[in-house]
């Protein structure tokens, strides 16, 4: 995967979701300052891609820098909730939940309320949640 997103940011030094995706990968393998990196010249090529601020919150959180990372994640949750469920994508319901859990991680007690909205309408299912926030293999 990181091969791939290599490549895809060598070939468009602009494709802010590579770099978002890149940071989230960074994230999962623990390599906080290359995750900030990319998680911050996401934000800086599209300051609407609401999966790299909720990155940079993770990446926040796993620094120990809570007042950073909550900032960050109120952001996002402020932000998704200011629009109309009909102008919600997936990716925002994603960045969201993201933003909700990194919350309650850090023992702020936060109701999972953009989960339980995208499992209800259907966005999302509770095991593609699962997977991507809780890391359950797909087999599980």
């Amino acid at each position: 995967a990181m091969e791939k997103l290599n490549t895809a940011i060598d070939l468009n030094p602009w494709n802010s979701i590579a770099y978002e995706t890149r940071a989230f990968v960074h994230i999962k393998l623990g390599n906080l300052e290359k995750a900030e990196k990319d998680a911050r010249k996401a934000i800086e090529l599209d300051p609407t891609l609401l999966a790299a601020v909720a990155n940079m919150g993770d990446v926040h959180r796993l620094k120990g820098e809570v007042a950073g990372a909550q900032s960050l994640y109120m952001d996002v949750i402020k932000r998704v909730g200011a629009m109309s469920q009909s102008e919600r994508y997936m990716s925002d319901y994603e960045a969201a939940i993201s933003a909700e859990r990194g919350l309650r991680k850090m023992g702020i007690g936060v109701e999972p309320k953009f989960e339980k909205e995208a499992i209800g309408r259907n966005i999302l299912s509770e095991r593609l949640i699962r997977i991507k926030h809780d890391g359950m293999p797909p087999n599980s």
